[in-house]
């Protein structure tokens, strides 16, 4: 395609352009009004997909403007798991199953911030939150499994991986560990 002028189009630079774009729009509604929480919040999705540091700071406007937000505690403590700052991520997720018992993507978040600091005791606790909760939650089962697995208690492991290929057969993480470790079982 060629435009009128004679150039033919980049489309990542348009693309660019219509992200810059949005992204002022975006800061021009927050400059106008810093209660806007879902302005907040694209902003830090954005700038966190860029490895912009600014997403810590869009995360706290968005907390700040709506202190009980579980969706904007959740991504400021999403943001500071993959920051290092596993200590803050794992205040900001006790905050949110204090606001909300059912918001289990908190859960999930910080049993895999237990596995990471092989507290696997308080990482089961999670998963099986979880599966109590929900017990269509295949994702649950499988990392429940895996701190069975963790903690040697393979034929828990096996069942938990069951578990989860029962309720979404086709979970590559849950096929693949339920082979490896009836494998494993075998020998």
């Amino acid at each position: 395609v060629i435009t009128i002028d004679g150039k033919v189009p980049n489309p990542k630079n348009e693309h660019d352009e219509d992200k810059k774009k949005a992204e002022n729009a975006f800061l021009t509604a927050v400059e106008n009004d810093s209660d806007l929480v879902d302005a907040w919040l694209i902003l830090g999705q954005n700038a966190m997909a860029e490895n912009d540091p600014l997403a810590k700071r869009y995360y706290q406007n968005a907390i700040t403007a709506e202190p009980e937000n579980v969706s904007a505690l959740h991504s400021l403590a999403f943001y500071l798991q993959n920051n290092e700052d596993v200590l803050g991520a794992q205040k900001l997720y006790r905050k949110i199953h204090i606001l909300d018992k059912n918001y289990l993507k908190a859960n999930l978040n910080s049993g895999l911030l237990y596995i990471e600091q092989d507290s696997l005791e308080k990482a089961y606790e999670q998963f099986n939150i979880i599966t109590q909760n929900n017990p269509g939650n295949h994702v649950g089962y499988y990392y429940r499994g895996v701190v069975h697995e963790l903690q040697g208690n393979l034929e828990n492991a096996l069942t938990d991986y069951q578990n989860s290929m029962n309720i979404k057969p086709d979970y590559e993480k849950a096929v693949t560990a339920t082979a490896a470790l009836e494998k494993a079982l075998k020998k």
